[in-house]
């Protein structure tokens, strides 16, 4: 069994940092023709296509999983250990599932402290929601329900910050309307220091 993590939402200027898991017996490979949607890094396909994607991973993985870093979690404590709870939140109901030791875990780049399985059985791989079937699995099902969470979270009270749009990252709308209508909780304070002080 083979699973793939990796996150979305790291450079964003709002909402949280979200991280993906999949588990699958079947070793695909990056735009495998057998399949009847396109699996490949999430920035590379279109919204349609995540979405299609994405609702095919969950019906045909074994295990699968989300998690989130909080907004609140990447004020207080930065974007890195933010990111590494998501990470393990979204390991761990293939971890706790899986009826046999997990001995190859796939990750963007990165090692995963704490994440209940031992460091020799993870193998980051650079860029490897290019490269990995299921890194690119995870990348796709974290980028989709970000994407859901902060439209979501924008058409609420939220909509002068076009989050349905821009997701949370910094885009000249974005910047503009921090400036006019100020921060909210939803902002990750730490990103916007240098906008406002340059507002002061």
């Amino acid at each position: 069994m083979i699973v793939g993590l990796d996150e979305v939402g790291r450079g964003a200027w709002a909402g949280p940092v979200v991280a993906g898991a999949v588990c699958f017996d079947t070793p695909y490979k990056i735009k495998d023709r057998r399949l009847p949607v396109f699996i490949d890094d999430s920035k590379r396909l279109s919204e349609q296509q995540r979405i299609e994607s994405a609702q095919w991973i969950y019906e045909n993985a074994l295990f699968w999983g989300i998690g989130k870093g909080t907004v609140s979690t990447i004020n207080r404590r930065g974007i890195v250990p933010a990111a590494n709870y998501a990470f393990r939140r979204a390991f761990k109901p293939i971890r706790t599932s899986v009826p046999n030791p997990i001995t190859s875990v796939l990750l963007d780049a990165f090692y995963i402290p704490r994440l209940g399985v031992h460091k020799k059985y993870q193998t980051p791989v650079i860029k490897g929601d290019q490269k990995e079937f299921a890194i690119a699995a995870a990348s796709i099902i974290a980028k989709v329900w970000r994407d859901d969470y902060m439209a979501r979270l924008g058409n609420k009270s939220y909509k002068p910050y076009l989050w349905e749009q821009n997701k949370g990252y910094g885009t000249k709308a974005h910047q503009m309307a921090i400036r006019t209508h100020g921060i909210t909780k939803h902002h990750r304070t730490l990103y916007l220091r240098k906008l406002l002080n340059e507002e002061r």
